[in-house]
């Protein structure tokens, strides 16, 4: 078992879960998919039947998705029926007799309103400034905030030492995937953060914005979602 793990780069608990059947044991496809080639090259075996079987079974055992609920359907006679309920409305409306008011005309309402009116039209005169409202940015100020906005792009590059799985999500909202041989390497660049998972933290070393990383842990060990570059305090 420890030869065939030196020799395959699996983890030993994973080639005892294999061999003995406990797939539920074993981690995501991904990585499954990646130790059965290693596993069975190693023997001197063809992949393509255990694959299939394994395929099978991750089928069976993952839940299924509910299907979505029904769209709501207009119908077009309910439809004309409410827009002329809508009209019939709007006519009764209309037509309603409405009780005398006290208020005044309408000749009397536009004259009351002509002297409210007139010391705001005066007030504005040709040559007084303008002055922007207090707590509003003025266009000056918001351009040196959009200049000064980091637009630095950072790469990040990975290389495996060992067989190993990645996945790495960037600022565009995109993540990637891969399986990495041993002596393979890996780039990817970014505006903003990454968020790194590693499968092997012993198989691979890291390298962001040219200066290398510290290893992330030990050979078989799980890293889950790390951002790049750390956090101020981090």
């Amino acid at each position: 078992m420890e030869a065939l793990a030196r020799a395959t780069r699996i983890p030993p608990r994973i080639l005892e879960a294999m061999e003995q059947d406990r797939l539920r044991e074993l981690p995501a496809p991904v990585f499954v998919r990646g130790f059965i080639r290693a596993y069975l090259r190693q023997l001197g075996d063809s992949p393509r039947e255990a694959l299939a079987l394994y395929e099978a079974w991750v089928a069976a055992h993952t839940p299924r998705e509910a299907p979505p609920p029904p769209r709501f359907r207009l119908h077009p006679p309910l439809v004309a029926a409410a827009l002329l309920l809508l009209v019939l409305a709007a006519g009764l409306y209309l037509v309603a007799p409405r009780p005398p008011g006290n208020g005044p005309g309408p000749a009397e309402r536009v004259s009351s309103r002509a002297p409210d009116l007139a010391p705001s039209a005066g007030g504005l005169t040709a040559g007084t400034p303008t002055r922007p409202l207090a707590g509003e940015p003025s266009p000056g100020a918001r351009g040196a905030a959009v200049v000064g906005e980091d637009s630095e792009e950072h790469r990040l590059v990975v290389r495996a030492r060992e067989l190993t799985w990645v996945r790495v999500e960037t600022g565009a909202g995109t993540a990637r995937e891969e399986l990495l041989a041993p002596g393979e390497t890996r780039e990817w660049r970014s505006s903003s953060r990454f968020v790194l998972t590693v499968g092997n933290a012993g198989g691979v070393s890291l390298e962001l914005n040219g200066e290398p990383l510290p290893p992330l842990g030990a050979s078989g060990e799980v890293v889950r979602e790390l951002v790049l570059p750390l956090l101020e305090g981090s």
